[in-house]
């Protein structure tokens, strides 16, 4: 199975030919605007079930399923916490995740502890997470590190740092860049996954993808 996550920085109506020659089974796309209140490209829509949630109609976080696929289980902004969908897909728990200000990981951090029991171990974690290990300090006890503990005790973990046996903090290859300013890189986007599961995961280029948005895509394939 692929999937693919990005931060698309708005308008992925526009941006959403760029992943089509990928074949992806899930695409998580966070900033995604509303696919029932703008025209998205028809033939995109048509290959796939469009979920979406969002406080704004213009920036939101989207799962896109190939229709080949079977869904249940939809649930949206997991009280009290927005910009979070929990969908079963097949046989996979997919949490599609866009933290962001005020809260940014203690939100995260509050929602696995809040919903703990429907972590369960074929659960995949992916989005835009907005944290890094090198901001532990600013969150106290709800930082980036304790919640790669909590899901490393549910089984779960990071699967570029799991293929590339890089801690957390000390990445080498970036998935944003602040400002588009190719000397601000940052690694802040993330694909949790059961250990086994984990395929290969590769981040898109600043060449590439900086003329669409800050953030590159993370493209995944997971073993099933």
């Amino acid at each position: 199975m692929k999937l693919i996550s990005w931060n698309c920085n708005g308008a992925f109506r526009k941006k959403a030919h760029l992943l089509s020659s990928y074949n992806a089974d899930i695409c998580v796309i966070q900033e995604c605007e509303n696919p029932d209140r703008f025209p998205f490209d028809a033939e995109f829509l048509s290959a796939c079930l469009p979920i979406w949630t969002g406080t704004s109609n213009h920036r939101g976080l989207a799962i896109f399923v190939r229709k080949q696929h079977s869904v249940a289980n939809i649930c949206l902004d997991l009280p009290p916490f927005h910009d979070y969908i929990l969908v079963t897909i097949d046989d996979l728990y997919i949490l599609g995740v866009w933290t962001h200000k005020p809260y940014y990981i203690e939100n995260l951090h509050d929602l696995l502890t809040q919903y703990s029991d429907a972590i369960l171990g074929k659960t995949i974690i992916v989005g835009d997470f907005n944290s890094n290990a090198v901001w532990d300090k600013s969150h106290k006890d709800k930082s980036h590190s304790h919640v790669v503990q909590v899901l490393k005790n549910k089984g779960i973990s990071s699967a570029w740092h799991t293929l590339n046996h890089i801690e957390h903090g000390k990445e080498t290859t970036p998935t944003h860049f602040f400002h588009k300013s190719i000397d601000k890189p940052f690694h802040i986007d993330y694909c949790f996954a059961p250990t086994e599961m984990i395929g290969n995961i590769t981040i898109g280029s600043f060449h590439e993808w900086i003329a669409y948005s800050d953030h590159m895509p993370l493209i995944i394939t997971l073993k099933r």
